[in-house]
Parts: structure tokens; sequence; C-alpha cells
């Protein structure tokens, strides 16, 4: 017996009532602000025993980017998952007194003037996904399989709706998860889920929010 199935793509679109997205008290951040080369390519090192994110904790020296492809009006990321913030952002992100965020400084390289004063973003709080939680490599394959394989990661991509477990979150507008999904190939690094509560999601402007995506997530 033979599957015949042909399986070329997918995507996952959610949409909320007014009622679910006025009750949510924390977001999923997906940035499609997306840019290369990654910081390897300039020589950023990151440990090689550590197969984690490209974070500044698993990173050798300082983070350096071609700052001309920089895109976005509040985040943006590389394709190794070297998240940005933008000046206007940061900004906002002070003036709030928002929680869990911090700016480590980058290395530009072809500096343009509109470019300058990007940060990484930093984020320290974690919290932890429930198994609740659909992981898998796409819809038709199900399952922790296709990611590292390796300490907290859990799976390739996540399918569902991201769920938490509540009493791992302190209340911080920022956070990650202490678990990470993808894999290590290349470029491309295993990623932990960024996080935002509703406060920064209602202080952000429509341009602000451009080349981005919000998600509820839902608690365990």
């Amino acid at each position: 017996m033979t599957d015949d199935r042909l399986f070329l793509s997918w995507s996952i679109r959610r949409e909320y009532e007014p009622r679910e997205i006025e009750e949510a008290e924390l977001f999923l951040l997906g940035i499609h602000n997306v840019f290369e080369p990654a910081g390897e390519e300039f020589g950023v090192v990151y440990l090689p025993e550590v197969e984690g994110p490209a974070e500044s904790t698993n990173r050798i020296g300082p983070l350096i980017l071609q700052c001309s492809r920089f895109r976005g009006n509040a985040f943006c990321k590389s394709i190794a998952d070297e998240t940005l913030v933008a000046p206007e952002m940061q900004t906002l992100i002070l003036n709030n007194a928002f929680t869990g965020a911090e700016f480590g400084p980058i290395i530009c390289k072809g500096q343009e003037a509109s470019k300058r004063g990007w940060a990484e973003l930093i984020i320290s709080p974690r919290v932890s996904i429930s198994p609740r939680t659909l992981i898998g490599v796409d819809p038709l394959e199900l399952g922790p399989s296709g990611g590292t394989g390796l300490g907290a990661n859990i799976g390739l991509n996540v399918l569902s709706e991201v769920a938490i477990i509540r009493e791992t979150w302190d209340g911080s507008d920022f956070a990650v998860s202490e678990q990470t999904v993808g894999t290590h190939q290349g470029l491309l690094r295993p990623r932990r889920l960024l996080m935002v509560s509703k406060r920064v999601l209602q202080a952000m402007s429509p341009k602000m929010r451009r080349g981005l995506a919000f998600e509820i997530i839902r608690f365990r």
C-alpha cells in the first residue's frame, strides 16, 4: 500500500472574537520583518557546544550585523533569529516602564544614518510551554521530531495556539519561552517564542505593528 498524498505547503491563520482579544493577557509576537545576512556571516561566534538560540548568553563577543538590512518600525530579526528593536520602540518601552526587556549594543556594518539607534532585544523572563501546545513538523506529521532533540527543544514547529503554564509567568510585559523550537542547520538556530503583554500591544501604533503578527496565548 502506498501513500499518494501530495503535500506542498501549509500555513495557519487565526482570527479572534473581540471578546477574546479583550480578555487576553499575553500575546505571541511573530516578527515577519526578516533580513540577512546573519551575524555569523560577519564573524559572530556562538558557543559550539550549545545547540541553543542565537542570543547574548550563547555568544562570544559583540553582535555584528549589516544595519542597512533592518526592516520595520518596531522589531526585526535575522534569519538566525537575532532580534532587534527600533529606537522608537525602545522609547515606547522606557516611557511606559514595560518590564522584561533590555537593550544590547550592536556593531553595524555599512551603517546608514536612518538605522542608527537600533539595539539587540534581550529578554530575561522565561515561561514554560504547556504540553497541550501542539508541536510537529507539519499538520500531517505531529510530535517532537524535526528539532535538535537536545535539552529543552520540543520540536520543529508550533502548530496550535501556544499554551503556557500560568504559574511560570511573573507578569512581565516581555517574556520568552523556556523551551525552544526549530533546529540548528547552517545559519538557522532553534528559537524561543517571544511574548508581549496586552499593555505593550495596546501602546503600539498601527505603524509600529507593520510586519508583526500577534496571537493569543492561552493559560493552562
